[in-house]
């Protein structure tokens, strides 16, 4: 009964090894397969049978881990490496993340290495599209910060101009414009500035969330005063303005 309980053990622990998707196998550190399981056989594009009691140099199969091993069996007890496989009939690359771990066998009390592979291409694929994705908005970034300090630099340009006929129409007709006029040049001057104010804005504002700006207090009901000043309304159209607004610890932008 004692035998029989060992071989229905052996098959419950051959069930549990061949229905896992994990690649699995134990071999000597000379490199020669004692036990593997069907997942390992896939891969390897042989059969079970055909792959337990040889050597890995027999099956064609690199000796690199185990011959590494051999070298330095102290002291080492376990780790784990990422390995590329291809399926030998569809030739697919796979990606494998191996954990290896050394322990004396029970009989011999020869070391062991037993070597479990758990499938990351999915994973590996989610990764590279996640650094193309993280390339392309550090792209798209910095076009957006070029594009917009072309577009200021080309909006204040005729913005300067604008001021600099200004000043030469008050030095060389100054005398001549009666205070509507004069009173004019100043408004159009104020609206000049306050665009120079907006094409900074929408700089600050291209760079939010790539750079931290820092906070101070915001008082709202000026910012209200702002805008208010800022979209100029018509005649036909009260502005409001409460003025006791909370003010905020924010960037300002």
């Amino acid at each position: 009964s004692t035998e029989l309980a060992e071989r229905e053990q052996k098959l419950f622990l051959r069930s549990i090894i061949d229905n896992t998707p994990n690649l699995i196998s134990l071999k000597s550190l000379d490199g020669k397969f004692e036990l593997v399981n069907d997942a390992f056989a896939e891969i390897v594009g042989r059969s079970r049978q055909e792959i337990e009691g040889l050597y890995e140099e027999k099956l064609q199969l690199p000796q690199s881990i185990s011959k590494a091993l051999t070298e330095n069996v102290e002291g080492t007890e376990n780790y784990t490496v990422e390995e590329i496989r291809n399926h030998p009939k569809t030739n697919a690359t796979s990606f494998f993340q191996t954990s290896h771990t050394i322990f004396k066998g029970l009989l011999t009390g020869d070391p062991k290495l037993l070597s479990v592979s758990t499938d990351i291409s999915e994973r590996k694929k989610a990764d590279e599209s996640q650094r193309k994705l993280m390339t392309q908005l550090e792209d798209v970034n910095k076009e957006l910060s070029q594009f917009a300090y072309i577009v200021s630099h080309d909006l204040k340009a005729p913005l300067r101009a604008i001021i600099s006929l200004s000043e030469w129409l008050v030095t060389d007709y100054g005398e001549a414009l009666d205070e509507t006029g004069q009173h004019m040049i100043i408004e159009m001057n104020q609206r000049v500035q306050r665009m120079f104010a907006l094409i900074e804005g929408i700089l600050r504002y291209s760079k939010l969330g790539r750079e931290n700006e820092v906070k101070t207090p915001v008082n709202l009901t000026n910012v209200a005063k702002e805008v208010d000043d800022r979209i100029s309304p018509t005649a036909i159209i009260n502005i409001h303005i409460q003025q006791d607004l909370p003010t905020l610890i924010a960037e300002e932008t």
